[in-house]
């Protein structure tokens, strides 16, 4: 192992252990920009936080919350191409520039957690996409 790797090794792994605590330890974290696009969830492009509107140059993808019922509203930021529901024979078709997904999601965080919401796009049918956790770190 080369002294670069054994000095960036422990370096990310400490910074990808402090991506999912909050700041702050009485608040929740919750991650919209990660996806499974093979599973057919996609990453969300966040449109609202509590019924606020998101600046379209926000793209942390990464949120801070209070304890306590929040909102999260947005459609599927990825190129589902992955996904088997959209790809391949008997694809759902969807035209460019559709907002896959889009929906609110209403959602209790507890502090010291950390959530993954995505776009689920599992079924055929779009009237069920919307997003969901998927994940959740304690």
């Amino acid at each position: 192992m080369s002294k670069l790797t054994r000095f960036l090794l422990p370096l990310a792994l400490i910074v990808s252990a402090t991506t999912l605590q909050a700041a702050d330890p009485e608040k929740a974290v919750v991650i919209t920009s990660e996806h499974l696009a093979q599973r057919c969830i996609l990453s969300v492009i966040v449109t609202a936080v509590d019924e606020v509107p998101v600046k379209d140059t926000d793209e942390s993808g990464r949120y801070e919350f209070e304890p306590g019922e929040h909102s999260i509203t947005g459609y599927g930021g990825d190129d589902p191409s992955l996904c088997s529901t959209l790809a391949g024979e008997g694809a759902v078709e969807v035209a460019e520039g559709d907002r896959i997904g889009d929906s609110t999601l209403k959602f209790d965080v507890v502090a010291g957690k950390t959530y993954w919401l995505g776009i689920d796009v599992r079924r055929k049918d779009k009237s069920t996409w919307r997003v969901v956790n998927w994940k959740i770190h304690h």
